[in-house]
């Protein structure tokens, strides 16, 4: 029963070439994409208020 669990467990931490790889990449591009988006906006909410601190 532990033997089959780490097995399970080596698998996913170590995916096999091919297709769940592309798609674990895409996943993490689109993760990438999204916090660079909403940092993009912070900043430029950030922006407007620093200007008019000073």
């Amino acid at each position: 029963m532990h033997h089959s669990k780490y097995q399970t467990n080596w698998k996913s931490k170590h995916p096999e070439p091919g297709e769940p790889l592309r798609s674990m990449i895409r996943v993490g591009e689109d993760v990438f994409n999204l916090q660079l988006a909403s940092i993009r906006e912070e900043i430029r909410r950030a922006i407007p208020r620093n200007c008019s601190g000073t």
